[in-house]
């Protein structure tokens, strides 16, 4: 036997053959006999795969002349135009989706390419035939120059981006391009979990690739997230494909790739898809006025949980809870406040935050909405007049946290909480955690010294005095529920030992 390696550098093995006893020297005759025919049921399993595999075909014949290929180009280093880290060029809401995975898990979106440091690679897709591209926000974020190549390889400029930071879209024009074919747009509600779908685009900028998977999962969203509500996919995503389209067998586009949480910075089978329902949503508010534009309502939200139905004495889980209000939005003027728990938004009933800021978003302006409440056990309904969503830092519920000062003659301790505050010289209403005890149940919940604690189960906490006086009269073993103003704005949290 020789070996030799081939110009690519594979390993070939040369066997030379020789008359040996047994097998080898058998004829065919003698070498056995023939593989037995497919039966009634094998040959109807085999026609099935078959028919997935046309369907599969379809599918990719019908949407692959609509996704192009991107390559974004810039001038500026990958730094200044927000590309250099790619978690960070994600929309904060987007971002801190992704840390419910815990661990070492990721949020990668795709769209720079590892040895440019000024180029970008990703996918779009068209969407209207007079030259409208789809894509993601951070594929085009920050470029100087757009480079598109259809699938039949010619190649044009992209124009006039316009984007939607929030849900991480944008389009842009094809310079000069005609005979495009558009995608079809399908409609992801009517999407289940375990349908098949098709992911298209260039990951590792190989053009127009397919990979196939199902739909993993529904409404991907958290508290933190409340602007998407992804698709899950465990078609296979990797970089380049970002702002490609997620299809059905019907080779209609039900979402825009976005995203994968991964260990490695490659597939690790959780993939994340922008619904088409949202799409179709923003491409409206994108291709008519260049921009979309949100109805808020102007309230920190979070999960109702159990432990936290407990505490507000609810028997079931059902709603979201009021955390803060911002000062002088719609939900100020309508009198909704911090602990107030929204059943219903008009006759949507509410039972996450995303179904809330989906519904509200979406809702028209300048007209009264009623809102269902629980204020204190008791049902109620405020009217709400929704106004435009200012920009995001225009939005704040409470003035941001000052560093942690130390502890002086006037900080008081509970041991039960595992808390020592100080009074807050700040515009906030509150004491002022200096201290959190390692291990303790304050600890474990994440509170950290800097925070701002505002009551103790429902009873404002304004003075040093306001929080002994609480903190003594809990029952931790029961329970207790802590309002906490965080970096990230003001919570509801229970600390319960056990």
């Amino acid at each position: 036997m020789r070996s030799i390696l081939c110009h690519s550098g594979c390993l070939v093995f040369l066997f030379s053959l020789v008359t040996l006893p047994g097998a080898l020297a058998q004829s065919p005759k003698d070498a056995g006999e023939q593989a037995p025919a497919l039966d009634h049921q094998d040959v109807a399993s085999v026609a099935h795969a078959h028919n997935l595999s046309r369907a599969f075909r379809r599918a990719a014949n019908s949407a692959t002349p609509a996704v192009v290929a991107i390559t974004a180009r810039s001038s500026r280093p990958a730094a200044q135009r927000g590309h250099g880290d790619q978690l960070q060029q994600m929309p904060p809401e987007i971002r801190r989706f992704f840390e419910q995975f815990g661990g070492d898990f990721q949020l990668h979106p795709f769209g720079d390419g590892p040895s440019q440091p000024a180029e970008g690679t990703g996918s779009g897709v068209i969407i209207d035939p007079r030259g409208i591209v789809l894509t993601n926000n951070h594929v085009v974020q920050g470029a100087d120059e757009l480079i598109v190549q259809l699938a039949d390889g010619r190649r044009f400029k992209g124009t006039d981006i316009k984007t939607d930071p929030l849900t991480d879209l944008a389009i842009f024009s094809l310079n000069g391009a005609d005979k495009l074919t558009a995608i079809r747009i399908g409609r992801s509600k009517e999407m289940n979990i375990g349908d098949w779908v098709i992911a298209i685009g260039s990951p590792f900028e190989l053009h127009h690739t397919v990979s196939a998977g199902i739909i993993s999962g529904k409404g991907r969203s958290l508290a933190a997230a409340r602007r998407s509500q992804f698709l899950q996919t465990d078609a296979a995503i990797n970089p380049g494909n970002s702002g490609g389209p997620l299809v059905n067998l019907e080779g209609e586009l039900i979402g825009i790739n976005t995203a994968i949480a991964s260990r490695s910075g490659g597939y690790n089978g959780i993939g994340f898809a922008i619904p088409s329902d949202t799409v179709s949503w923003v491409l409206q508010g994108l291709l008519e006025k260049g921009l979309v534009e949100r109805a808020y309502l102007g309230v920190q939200i979070q999960e109702m949980t159990a432990d936290l139905g407990k505490q507000f004495g609810l028997p079931r889980r059902g709603g979201v809870i009021v955390a803060a209000v911002v000062p002088g939005s719609p939900g100020h003027a309508a009198g909704l406040v911090p602990g107030d728990v929204i059943t219903h938004f008009g006759q949507t009933p509410v039972s996450t935050p995303s179904t809330l800021q989906s519904t509200v978003e979406r809702s028209p302006l300048a007209v009264e909405h009623p809102v269902r409440i629980l204020r204190d056990g008791e049902p109620m309904t405020v009217m709400v007049t929704l106004a435009v969503l200012p920009t995001a830092n225009q939005v704040s519920s409470a003035p941001p946290l000052r560093e942690s000062a130390p502890l002086d003659e006037q900080s008081v301790t509970s041991e039960k909480l595992g808390l020592t505050v100080i009074p807050d010289s700040g515009d906030a209403e509150g004491v002022r955690v200096s201290r959190v005890s390692p291990g303790s149940l304050a600890s474990q919940a994440g509170i950290a010294a800097g925070f701002v604690l505002e009551s103790i189960d429902r009873q404002p906490v304004r003075t040093t005095a306001d929080f002994a006086a609480r903190a003594a009269a809990v029952d931790i073993e029961q329970g207790v529920m802590l309002q906490i103003r965080t970096p990230g704005g003001s919570a509801f949290i229970v600390l319960r030992r056990g």
